[in-house]
């Protein structure tokens, strides 16, 4: 097994840790300044991905993280899991795979050389997400990964079932073709 190979072996790994969350209300695996609208057929969500992403970056530089930036494709890939995980009415979907994540983000022209996701449901703003994805080990290291660069987040709502709303926060290092 080659260096880089064991390197990504590793990284999934550590990538999907947080998946193994007790709490049951987390699973782990735009234009700048504006904010977005989730069109599905769960009900529009709007989400201010500036202010997501300036509370995230805020926590990073706390802990000695250099700060991200927003990609489109990235939030495109979180907005289409954040309907996935609504349509299943669940967080533990077969989709939440370190090699689904590859594919889920290639289809929004992104290749990446590290990422992670997270994932969770039944909250309403994204400083409350933001909030528990700290709390919990596997999402914490996730948001804390140095060689992360870009994130893409999303929220869909599905007002017919328990969680309600469904988060989904992929970070990346983008690779440059």
């Amino acid at each position: 097994m080659s260096l880089r190979s064991f390197a990504f072996v590793a990284f999934a790994a550590l990538a999907l840790a947080g998946c193994a969350s007790s709490n049951t209300q987390v699973a782990s695996s735009g234009v700048a300044g504006q904010v977005v609208g989730v069109a599905s057929k769960f009900g529009p969500v709007s989400i201010d991905r500036q202010l997501f992403l300036a509370e995230l970056n805020a926590y990073r530089r706390s802990k000695g993280r250099q700060p991200v930036a927003l990609h489109p494709g990235l939030n495109a890939a979180a907005q289409d899991m954040s309907i996935r995980t609504a349509k299943a009415g669940k967080l533990k979907i077969r989709a939440h795979t370190n090699g689904s994540l590859r594919r889920r983000v290639a289809k929004h022209g992104v290749r990446y050389w590290v990422a992670a996701e997270n994932l969770a449901g039944n909250r309403q703003s994204s400083s409350e997400i933001l909030q528990m994805w700290k709390g919990s080990r596997g999402h914490n290291r996730n948001m804390l990964i140095r060689d992360v660069t870009h994130v893409g987040i999303a929220r869909v709502d599905n007002p017919n079932d328990r969680w309600q709303s469904y988060w989904t926060l992929i970070l990346a290092q983008p690779r440059e073709f």
